[in-house]
């Protein structure tokens, strides 16, 4: 839920407001002048501090700052409000930003992307983790959305990454036993992913190849493989639960 409070005298307004729809709530006050078409804004969200001031007559200039520790992110809006030009620049620890976009990050994200009539240019790159995965990805402007390339390390696995961000979200992570794919829907990023398992051989003893499976919201997984069923969950920390019905062969013969 959000709650606004708007009070007014002489041209000038004073706005409160917070919110409860993120996992961290988030708190902003603004001041605006009518008169002279211009405002200030001070806010936070989980760590970050949020501070600007701009004017919205003919032309907008606004700019505000995102501060968290050492590290700053700076969004300008210029042109008109028929066709406004965003520029994003600067950086901010990942874990910030896990409340907003509801999917747990570690790292840094830096960028130094803009959008405007003529789409994104520019970009957008994460160095750290997404969901206790190594990601290295940058995001690319390519006009009407932002590509996807990169690479990731999941279960002793090397993924390349690739996709695109935009109006919609299809993200792929593609290796040698599978590919998985992260998408967006009413309720949040959910993942979909199948494949088959290598043979695994330790001292005589072999696993044999099997189909796997991966489905569910990012901090809420259910993986499949063979006859195992495995819930992978990160809400405080990553906890991985389930039933375990593995066949095991030793020279040919199945053994367990």
């Amino acid at each position: 839920t959000a709650n606004l409070n708007i009070q007014g005298e002489n041209g000038q307004l004073q706005i409160t407001g917070t919110s409860s729809q993120l996992a961290t709530p988030l708190e902003i006050e603004s001041s605006v002048n009518l008169p002279e078409q211009t405002f200030s804004v001070a806010g936070s969200i989980n760590d970050i501090a949020l501070n600007g001031s701009g004017s919205f007559g003919e032309a907008l200039q606004v700019a505000i700052d995102a501060v968290s520790g050492d590290d700053v992110m700076t969004l300008n809006v210029t042109g008109t409000a028929a066709q406004p030009e965003l520029t994003l620049q600067g950086s901010l620890p990942a874990e910030s930003l896990s409340p907003i976009i509801r999917v747990p990050l570690a790292g840094t994200v830096t960028a130094d992307v803009s959008r405007s009539n003529n789409g994104y240019a520019g970009t957008v790159s994460l160095e750290g983790e997404v969901s206790s995965v190594p990601v290295n990805a940058t995001l690319t402007g390519n006009g009407a959305d932002l590509q996807l390339s990169g690479s990731a390390t999941a279960y002793g696995q090397d993924l390349q990454l690739s996709g695109s961000v935009g109006p919609d979200i299809a993200v792929i992570a593609q290796g040698e036993i599978g590919a998985v794919t992260l998408s967006r829907n009413e309720t949040g990023f959910v993942v979909m992913g199948e494949g088959t398992t290598p043979v695994l051989n330790a001292s005589g003893f072999e696993v044999p190849s099997q189909p796997w499976s991966l489905s569910g919201p990012v901090n809420d997984l259910s993986l499949s493989i063979g006859g195992s069923e495995i819930a992978i969950e990160q809400n405080n920390g990553l906890e991985i639960s389930g039933d375990i019905s593995q066949t095991i062969q030793r020279g040919g013969a199945e053994i367990l």
